[in-house]
């Protein structure tokens, strides 16, 4: 078992993920209503945000948010990830390789 799963706020940070990932499977990126969720994870630094992510090792935490930082690079309203979200959407059960061509969900779908 990895050690983060052993502290004492572990269901607070599951919580935390949730709250975190849950709006960018759910709001479309241009027309949803989490824009603040997406201009905060676009703030975020990758290397101190890793060393808090539960579930995984720090480094590839740092890795995925990286990721997710870089998908939203060029802001919500960029056509690729805005076509990409619809993609996945409508698509996703299909997981073929166009699916991750932003580094938003390549990210997502690595934790």
């Amino acid at each position: 078992m990895h050690e983060k799963l052993k502290q004492d706020d572990f269901r607070g940070r599951v919580a935390f993920v949730g709250e975190t990932l849950g709006p960018l499977f759910l709001q479309d990126p241009v027309k949803g209503d989490a824009q603040t969720v997406f201009a905060a994870i676009a703030d975020l630094d990758p290397l101190q945000a890793g060393c808090e992510w539960p579930f995984v090792d720090d480094a590839s935490a740092q890795r995925l948010l990286g990721l997710m930082v870089e998908g939203l690079g060029k802001g919500i309203d960029d056509d690729a990830l805005v076509w990409e979200y619809r993609f996945l959407l409508f698509d996703g059960c299909n997981y073929r390789s166009l699916l991750f061509t932003n580094p938003l969900f390549r990210g997502l779908f690595h934790f």
